[in-house]
């Protein structure tokens, strides 16, 4: 299996430029080199009588993913020559593969144009993603196929995901809900990032088992023995609340009412994930934490208070300004706890700038009671 790629530029003088690359130990022709422009192209692995080794293997796949193809039309380079790597031995070679496949395909301006061959090649370069994302037996590239799947929705200038088309196809969908159960937990947490994100492309095949999976998480939060369990539920709770909003805006009070009295019993860290899962939570359903707003208040105000720990300090300040923002939690703090402003002031003067500049946010958003 050859996997070389030869682009043609023409100089100022007409004279052609090359860049060849190559991983098979056999370079392109010496006649698609010009005469005199050795000296300016870029050969990897393609001299002559070279052995070409895993890890030069790596080097021209790491290469290709890196390089700039945005006005090259690569599609059947890749279907030809790069997926074939995503079945090899090695799992570095497996990992740099679908780093390479994805960004080139990404890259494609037809496939960004949703024509021609692009589209059939991201097809099939999105069902050999969730493969590997299901079935490698390398935690690593496991990780890589579904970060590579969820980063992509930075590729389009669009905000939109241009895998999403693909992998909103049911058998997608079921085979990124097997992942819920990998071993990793990093590779559990981005998948979910995927499927929130998917519930707007196809919410008949999504929606039902994330319903379960939200009860299943809240499940095990409330009767889980270890704080690193509580932590993980809590953080999946938060992934889903940020990228699938609108759908999970019915479940907020269940949640909200699982998570708050775990605030002030939690380690420092627990409290902080817990407190940052309110805000998240005040922003998409802030109507559904009203009836609570006395007993979380007192919460965030213990928080506040807590010098050990600055990132609790922290969510508790996000905590407290995205109810403030939405919840329409506005000047009865100060009435409740006249030394709430005190303390917000304290914030502004002494702690570091990230913090107090959300501890002026607080203040804005609280209001201003009137001294006369």
């Amino acid at each position: 299996m050859s996997l070389h790629y030869v682009s043609q530029s023409s100089s100022s003088h007409g004279s052609g430029d090359r860049a060849s690359i190559g991983v098979n130990g056999v370079g392109s022709n010496s006649s698609a080199i010009g005469d005199g422009s050795e000296s300016t192209s870029l050969v990897v692995a393609a001299a002559r009588n070279i052995v070409v080794t895993t890890d030069i293997t790596v080097l021209a796949l790491h290469t290709l993913g890196n390089f700039d193809f945005s006005e090259e039309n690569l599609s059947e380079f890749v279907r030809n020559d790069i997926l074939y790597y995503l079945s090899h031995h090695s799992a570095a070679v497996r990992k740099e593969a679908i780093h390479a496949v994805s960004r080139i395909v990404l890259s494609d301006p037809l496939y960004q144009t949703m024509a021609g061959a692009g589209v059939e090649v991201a097809s099939e370069v999105v069902q050999r993603l969730v493969a590997a994302a299901v079935t490698d037996i390398d935690a690593d590239v496991r990780l890589m196929a579904v970060k590579m799947l969820e980063l992509s929705s930075r590729s389009s200038s669009s905000g939109t995901n241009n895998f999403d088309f693909h992998m909103g196809k049911a058998q997608n969908i079921q085979a990124l809900f097997l992942l819920m159960n990998d071993e990793v937990f990093e590779v559990r947490l981005t998948v979910l990032a995927v499927i929130g994100r998917l519930a707007s492309m196809n919410p008949a095949h999504v929606m039902p088992s994330l319903r379960r999976m939200v009860v299943q998480l809240l499940t095990e939060l409330e009767f889980a023995r270890s704080s690193s369990e509580r932590e993980e539920c809590i953080q999946l709770l938060m992934v889903l609340v940020r990228s699938a909003e609108s759908w999970v805006r019915p479940y907020v009070g269940d949640i909200f009412r699982t998570i708050l009295p775990r605030i002030d019993d939690g380690s420092p860290q627990l409290a902080s994930k817990l407190l940052d899962t309110v805000a998240a939570l005040a922003r998409v359903g802030g109507s559904e934490l009203v009836p609570h707003l006395d007993k979380l208040l007192a919460s965030i105000m213990h928080a506040l208070r807590d010098q050990s720990s600055a990132p609790k300090r922290m969510s508790a300040l996000k905590a407290l300004n995205n109810c403030a923002s939405h919840c329409g939690l506005v000047i009865s703090p100060y009435l409740k706890y006249p030394q709430l402003f005190t303390i917000l002031a304290e914030l502004v003067k002494t702690e570091s700038p990230d913090m107090s500049l959300e501890a002026m946010r607080a203040i804005g958003a609280l209001g201003a009671i009137d001294p006369h």
